[in-house]
């Protein structure tokens, strides 16, 4: 957030899943990052996540895209939401990496709305946090603590909640920020045709955790430990199962939670990357022509939608750990610098372009990354 009032330390001491606010002027939003029609365009598109929300003679609709006709659907009051813009659109991405104070691994995406005067999609809590940013033309907010509400279903996929005392109560005007963290009650209602940016983060569930480790494991074929019991006694009932036989099998859960497959797939699982559908490269380019752009003083672009997260670890030959879309890979301790900048940057240059002769791991991945057209090369 390079433009706000705020410094991100404060932010993140003060206001960070403890309570919402509002940040005034925190963009130059003269000109939006794409209009109503260039959002409609995405919300036809079989790959991309869309829903249109109304309120019309008294009852609600939630309809889900793609849209052939706008038309019947866009009725009342009316809000059109498109998930995951930043796949599609490099000025989306550039505008989710103003929040890169918060861990890329926790950012999840950009979802773009555009409202007619009057419409919102009802009051409601979400179990995440979100900055939502005003664009074109205006919006109330309110938004409450935590509580007791009773959670109401107006239409089958829409959930919201009764009434809520609201602790904010103000009007966004374009530039305008408002921070709700997890759990808190919020209702936005467009006093005007309005646009605006969410961005949301990831926070998921023990129970999903555990399903995607579980799925990890299976896919690589993790066999693991089996369960012994050579001090196995008698017992009065074959039913009976002792408190140390339930914690071995508590440690032999454990201790897979200890292993290295865990650090791969928590990898893995945070640099999950589903909506990003790069366009791979016509031929593959080979660690060869890797180093002579690289020679020449080329710039590589990472392109939208890319997931990127690393870790040091302690060998002698590896490092650095990196995962990329799920994907994961390993760097010396000589290119960690290297590395850091490529995963960082929206456009990489080498700090020196001397230097890599010797860094064939990084070459090696770096053609890999071009050839999965997960970055480009920039030849000016």
């Amino acid at each position: 957030m390079k433009q706000l009032k705020i410094t991100a330390a404060s932010f993140l001491a003060e206001y960070w899943q403890k309570k919402p606010t509002i940040i005034r002027n925190a963009f130059d939003v003269t000109t939006d990052i794409l209009d109503e029609h260039e959002l409609a365009g995405l919300a036809m598109e079989e790959e991309i996540d869309s829903r249109i929300i109304s309120f019309n003679e008294n009852q609600w609709q939630n309809n889900c895209g793609p849209f052939e006709d706008f038309t019947p659907l866009c009725q009342g009051q009316w809000t059109l939401l498109v998930q995951g813009v930043e796949n599609y659109l490099r000025d989306a991405q550039d505008l989710l990496d103003e929040f890169d104070f918060i861990p890329g691994w926790r950012r999840d995406d950009l979802m773009v709305s555009f409202s007619v005067a009057g419409a919102g999609v009802g009051p409601h809590l979400d179990q995440y946090d979100v900055f939502i940013i005003q664009g074109k033309g205006s919006r109330r907010w309110q938004v409450g603590l935590p509580g007791d509400y009773q959670e109401i279903s107006p239409h089958p996929k829409l959930r919201q909640i009764t009434e809520f005392k609201p602790v904010l109560d103000e009007v966004l005007y374009p530039g305008d920020i408002v921070y709700i963290p997890p759990g808190h009650p919020h209702n936005g209602v467009a006093l005007e045709d309005c646009l605006n940016y969410s961005v949301g983060f990831r926070a998921s569930t023990q129970t999903e955790l555990l399903n995607s480790f579980c799925d990890f494991l299976m896919d690589n074929d993790y066999q693991g430990l089996r369960y012994t019991d050579p001090e196995l006694k008698t017992r009065s009932h074959s039913s009976e199962i002792s408190l140390e036989e339930i914690d071995k099998f508590r440690e032999q859960i454990s201790a897979m939670l200890h292993s290295e497959q865990f650090s791969s797939w928590l990898g893995c699982h945070l640099s999950d990357a589903p909506k990003c559908l790069p366009e791979e490269p016509e031929t593959d380019v080979s660690a060869t022509e890797v180093l002579k752009w690289i020679e020449q003083g080329y710039a590589f672009e990472k392109c939208p939608g890319v997931h990127t997260l690393s870790y040091a670890i302690t060998t002698d030959s590896e490092a650095l750990k990196a995962f990329i879309n799920s994907d994961e890979y390993a760097y010396p301790v000589t290119d960690q610098e290297e590395v850091h900048l490529l995963l960082n940057s929206t456009v990489w240059r080498p700090k020196s372009k001397n230097n890599f002769k010797n860094s064939s791991q990084f070459i090696h991945n770096l053609s890999t990354l071009i050839n999965k057209g997960l970055w480009i090369v920039q030849s000016d």
